[in-house]
């Protein structure tokens, strides 16, 4: 039943779409959450059901996160970990119906550009190489 968490390449792809997504809810979730700006109410808030959904999200997160760094170098991960910014963006605009300015598109696009540098260095690889299981990119 579990035969596919011997697949280490299929682990790793799935550890990264969970941390995206977790990551991604976390801060939406916890903005959807929110329903003030008063601290007392604020903690409140954390345990409503939609508080709760964000909390076990952001242990999920961290559960990916462990095992991504299981199997890739801190310096790795945290490279490809870094489009997390630009997917909470996307999800802002998409569920929350905020605004990005001129300033924030842009650091959206520098973010990409970093991580477009960092993997194509020799210590770091691409991320498509990583997930597929290059044997070079630990």
């Amino acid at each position: 039943m579990l035969e596919f968490l011997q697949n280490r390449n299929l682990v790793l792809s799935l550890s990264w779409l969970g941390f995206f997504a977790t990551t991604v809810w976390g801060h939406v979730g916890s903005k959807m959450a929110v329903r003030s700006s008063e601290p007392l109410e604020v903690l409140r808030d954390m345990f409503t059901p939609l508080g709760l959904s964000v909390l076990l999200a952001w242990i999920l997160s961290a559960a990916c996160w462990f095992l991504i760094i299981s199997a890739q170098s801190v310096v790795q991960a945290n490279s490809i970990s870094q489009l997390r910014y630009p997917l909470v963006c996307l999800a802002a605009v998409l569920v929350l119906r905020e605004t990005l300015d001129i300033r924030q598109i842009l650091g959206a696009g520098i973010i990409l550009l970093g991580l477009f540098l960092m993997s194509s260095g020799n210590t770091v690889h691409s991320p498509h190489r990583i997930l597929e299981g290059d044997s070079n990119s630990q």
